[in-house]
């Protein structure tokens, strides 16, 4: 920032012009935080049809389940989850999409972390893909799901479920069904509040948890604990950083 702004803004900030931001001279620190979260402990009704919509527990985000096999026999349901009551299950997944849409102001970094366990005839190949504007998605990576029967696809972690895994149980979590990616491409264009982003789940491939081919569009997937994360700025440097801009702005004006 030029120097001759300085006294100008600190003088603006004693004022209490400008609650948000913190006084010159302060540390702009940036910490990791949990955007949002979804641990699906509850019982509400999940509406029929082909999309069915989530709220985050925590922080301001949703989760849009889309199916294009959906019938009126197989919408989504509450079932044990890992490590806790309840995770969000659902049958007849193939070409299934789960989409996140949260909060990017000024974040960047952005992470997801979720636990996933699909049965052995379920679909085992999905796609991690993200978009900064709701329409146009970006692959990020591909992954392989653990299966409840053999267990034996290794997640992002390294680890595996475990060649006799049972899937998921509330009375204890196992880290073999955990997956977790740090999207660094994600981040907020414009610094504006507003600003909303999508990390999307896509069933991909024709391979399912036994090792086999899919039949057809039967097999069930489970989805629990989902935390969306990333770098956060504090409120004051935003605020900096936008009047920085400004004051930049204003200089090149004047010397056009």
């Amino acid at each position: 920032m030029d120097k001759r702004f300085k006294p100008i803004l600190a003088a603006a900030v004693a004022a209490g012009l400008f609650p948000n931001i913190v006084p010159i001279g302060h540390s702009n620190q940036v910490y990791g935080a949990a955007i949002a979260t979804f641990t699906f402990e509850n019982t509400s009704t999940i509406a029929t049809g082909s999309s069915y919509g989530f709220t985050a527990e925590a922080g301001l985000a949703t989760l849009t389940l889309a199916k294009t096999n959906a019938t009126s026999t197989n919408n989504p349901t509450y079932s044990p989850g890992n490590g806790s009551p309840e995770a969000l299950a659902s049958a007849n997944v193939v070409g299934a999409s789960l989409t996140f849409a949260f909060s990017l102001d000024g974040a960047s970094g952005i992470g997801i972390s979720f636990d996933q366990a699909i049965s052995g005839s379920g679909p085992a190949d999905y796609v991690v893909q993200y978009s900064i504007n709701g329409s146009a998605f970006s692959s990020f990576t591909n992954y392989v799901a653990s299966s409840s029967v053999n267990g034996t696809a290794t997640n992002t972690n390294g680890t595996t479920a475990g060649a006799t895994a049972a899937g998921f149980a509330t009375g204890a979590s196992n880290n073999g069904f955990n997956y977790s990616f740090n999207i660094t491409a994600l981040i907020d264009p414009n610094l504006a509040s507003g600003d909303f982003a999508d990390i999307r789940i896509l069933q991909s491939g024709a391979t399912n948890g036994s090792g086999g081919a899919l039949s057809g569009t039967s097999g069930t997937f489970r989805f629990d604990n989902v935390v969306i994360s990333g770098a956060v700025p504090e409120p004051g440097s935003v605020a900096i950083m936008t009047l920085a801009s400004a004051a930049a702005m204003l200089r090149r004006r004047r010397q056009a």
